[in-house]
């Protein structure tokens, strides 16, 4: 979910968890508060740090989760993280002066320099691989690298994207187009599909009426906080809807294939307004890709879809593992508390939810 704001959920429920208190009181000394992105390859967690603040700068830690020993791979200038065709992939910047861009493979231990993107291209802002090829994106445009044929091809953005305070990306499995999601919290979101064979943009939006605020899709009032790919269809995205404004809260799961948007889950929030004929509904504040489906993470707990089903489990307890705090109490996912929503959130801190399946 990519510079990754795809996969967190609020955290003011989980004072009584400890994650409050142990995120506000402690920070990796690489990747201070402000973790962005997080996956888990070769028996290890890895998380990347966020980007554009003096401290942290894109640093990349990785935690042993047998040993629970903690490795720094890289002190800054990494942008995104993959995991695909059982490979982790990495996007980084090697110099700030030099926009010099380059993906490394992890393969016996160690990261192996996979191609060099060359300099003079805009600074990408997001990285996907799978299907033979190496996707970056960046604000104007998209490069392609074929690992068959080892050669970038450059296409031009038709349209621009619509940023958030924070945003989310996502490619189908086959590989066809990336979904764009951006989080505006109170202000809405939107959400952008981009054809990667000619840089087209559309804008997705599904909506019941001609107020702009009725739909399970409507840009002026649903911030978009999370996109991954869906598992079970290679042409579509599962998208997370999560709003709280005042004492209104508003949330879904959404399945996107094209221009067609589908409900799979929008469950009632535990507390409605007296005497309100709106029906508030529980938001949803992060998702992950997993096998055969997907998690996603609310104020109430995890949920872990297989198909349009889905178990729920309560918020895994936290535990500090080589001084970073996590919790994984609930088999097949870690969740890590962050600072990184402060942008769109005044909550201040937030909870990723990882994949360990």
């Amino acid at each position: 979910m990519k510079v990754s704001f795809r996969t967190f959920v609020l955290v003011a429920a989980f004072a009584t968890l400890g994650y409050g208190a142990a995120t506000a009181q402690s920070g990796d000394p690489l990747l201070g508060n402000r973790i962005a992105e997080g996956v888990v390859a070769d028996g290890q967690l890895w998380l990347r740090g966020a980007l554009g603040d003096p401290q942290p700068s894109g640093a990349l830690v990785s935690l042993n989760l047998a040993s629970g020993a903690r490795t720094a791979q890289f002190d800054r200038g990494v942008i995104d993280v993959d995991v695909a065709d059982g490979t982790l992939w990495v996007l980084r910047e090697a110099t700030e002066a030099a926009r010099d861009f380059t993906v490394f493979t992890w393969k016996d231990g160690a990261f192996q320099p996979l191609t060099n993107m060359g300099n003079g291209i805009p600074h990408p802002i997001a990285m996907f691989a799978g299907n033979h090829k190496v996707v970056v994106l960046t604000p104007v445009s998209i490069h392609i690298f074929d690992t068959s044929l080892r050669r970038w091809q450059g296409i031009r953005l038709k349209s621009p994207l619509r940023y958030g305070a924070t945003f989310s990306a996502a490619m189908t499995t086959n590989g066809s187009a990336v979904y764009f999601g951006a989080n505006n919290g109170e202000s809405g979101g939107a959400l952008q599909r981009i054809d990667l064979s000619n840089g087209t943009v559309a804008e997705i939006q599904k909506q019941r009426s001609n107020n702009p605020c009725d739909g399970p899709l409507a840009s002026a009032c649903t911030p978009v906080t999370s996109v991954v790919a869906d598992a079970d269809n290679g042409q579509c995205v599962i998208a997370s809807i999560g709003l709280v404004h005042a004492e209104v809260t508003d949330g879904r799961v959404l399945r996107v294939c094209g221009d067609d948007v589908t409900v799979l889950f929008e469950p009632k929030a535990a507390v409605q307004p007296a005497g309100s004929p709106v029906v508030m509904t529980e938001p949803i504040y992060g998702l992950a890709a997993a096998p055969g489906g997907f998690w996603a993470v609310s104020a109430k707990g995890l949920y872990r879809f297989r198909g349009d089903a889905h178990a729920d489990f309560p918020m895994s307890k936290a535990e500090n593992v080589a001084g970073i705090t996590i919790g994984r109490s609930v088999p097949g996912a870690i969740i890590v508390p962050t600072g990184v929503v402060s942008a769109a959130s005044v909550s201040g801190f937030a909870v990723l939810v990882v994949a360990n399946e």
